[in-house]
């Protein structure tokens, strides 16, 4: 990825908003370690294996950088920029569709939305 690609990337996933988040004190789910062990352990079968370091050996198989990678992850780019790092993809499509399941209507009541009240 280029510097500016990064630059971009940066920009639409907000690193100043996330930075001041961090700077007072802000932790993601997924930094806790024992998160990240589950998570390793559920996909790569090993929690100090790193999961994404298991998928590009595992599915890519050495036929990385994939030209082109479409994500439909959340967690605010944190895989795909974990992925570009590694040099998985040379061009990455990223998608959250999270937001989807709660904003959209309701398939039962079309005049409610999904969004829990706790929201």
């Amino acid at each position: 990825m280029s510097d500016s690609g990064a630059r971009q990337a940066a920009q639409h996933w907000g690193d100043d908003r996330r930075a001041a988040f961090y700077a007072e004190g802000g932790l993601m789910w997924g930094q806790i370690e024992a998160v990240q062990a589950r998570i390793n352990a559920k996909i790569s079968g090993d929690p100090g294996r790193d999961w994404i370091d298991h998928l590009m050996s595992s599915q890519l198989n050495g036929m990385w950088p994939v030209e082109r990678a479409l994500s439909l992850c959340c967690y605010e780019g944190q895989v795909e920029r974990a992925l570009a790092r590694k040099g998985a993809f040379r061009h990455c499509l990223g998608l959250d569709i999270s937001c989807l399941l709660y904003t959209s209507p309701s398939p039962r009541d079309r005049t409610r939305s999904r969004m829990p009240s706790s929201a």
